[in-house]
């Protein structure tokens, strides 16, 4: 007998895939669509080496449509994560030396309210007791976040200011994944080697995670306070409204689950993050100048 589709993770997955779609014409307007695809196939390949490799979670068996242990809809969602992030550097005008910086700041916004949901909704499953490292999230895998992020933009953003002088190797961003994947992985020993030595408990090292995230703040909050946020976009509502799907999503997960009685820092967590995604939406909206096509500045 044919098993049964979880309509849970149909309807999930359908919403995602829908999304992505809609993130890849956005994209494609801009001119950055290889961008997106070659997102989505890091977001493949970072999930699949990440479960070889360390093997420290695995994801439910309910989703419908994978590639060996990873669900599809994973990879498009780290896809429009990182397009969505970049876009929003893009919107205030920060230079590339401190935008990768700025993303990774955005992503790990995200993965802050709803990795811990998402665990306690049963999409996947960490190693480690729902009593230990972040509300059952290892800390290796927030600082880890941080880099995904930062090292697909500083390779997308180099390879942004060579395709201008050499439009026709544009399709060589379609290799940014594997290089990107290299670097997070080099950027994870100084984690490894810190935790092992201070914080050996299991999902350990939560301190080392945090002074990189307030090193990463710093350096952002610094610069754009010294150079304010006049940025090259105007507002953009379908980048605030993709992230925002994500946050809606997980924020209704607590409220209609009951997690908000269990465990109610996480609705405090998810609330404050709404909170700090509208006041960037703000800066964008006040930004003044349109853009047609960030992806070739």
């Amino acid at each position: 007998m044919a098993e049964i589709m979880n309509p849970t993770y149909a309807t999930l997955e359908t919403a995602i895939v829908i999304l992505f779609l809609v993130a890849c014409f956005h994209a494609w307007r801009r001119g950055s669509l290889l961008e997106i695809t070659s997102a989505a196939l890091y977001g493949l390949l970072l999930e699949e080496g990440d479960i070889l490799i360390f093997q420290t979670y695995n994801y439910s068996p309910e989703f419908i449509l994978r590639i060996d242990r990873v669900p599809v809809a994973i990879a498009l969602a780290w896809a429009i994560i990182i397009y969505t992030c970049m876009h929003l550097s893009d919107a205030y005008g920060l230079p590339g030396m401190i935008a990768p910086f700025a993303d990774a700041l955005w992503a790990i916004m995200l993965d802050l309210a709803f990795d811990a949901v998402a665990i306690r909704l049963g999409f996947w499953t960490w190693v480690i007791p729902l009593d230990k490292g972040f509300f059952g999230v290892p800390a290796g895998n927030f600082y880890a976040w941080l880099f995904v992020a930062f090292s697909f933009s500083v390779f997308t953003r180099l390879m942004r200011s060579w395709t201008r002088k050499n439009p026709s190797r544009s399709s060589w961003q379609l290799g940014i994944p594997f290089v990107a994947y290299g670097s997070l992985l080099f950027s994870m020993a100084p984690f490894f080697v810190l935790r092992n030595a201070f914080f050996p408990e299991q999902g350990g090292g939560l301190p080392i995670f945090w002074t990189v995230l307030c090193v990463f703040i710093l350096l952002v909050v610094q610069h754009m306070v010294r150079n304010g946020t006049a940025g090259a976009a105007a507002f953009d509502w379908l980048t605030v409204a993709l992230r925002s799907s994500f946050h809606m999503y997980f924020l209704v997960g607590i409220l209609t689950s009951g997690m908000f009685a269990s465990v109610p820092a996480l609705l405090v967590l998810s609330i404050g993050m709404i909170c700090v995604e509208a006041m960037l939406a703000l800066l964008m909206w006040k930004a003044p100048k349109p853009l047609e096509n960030v992806a070739n500045r």
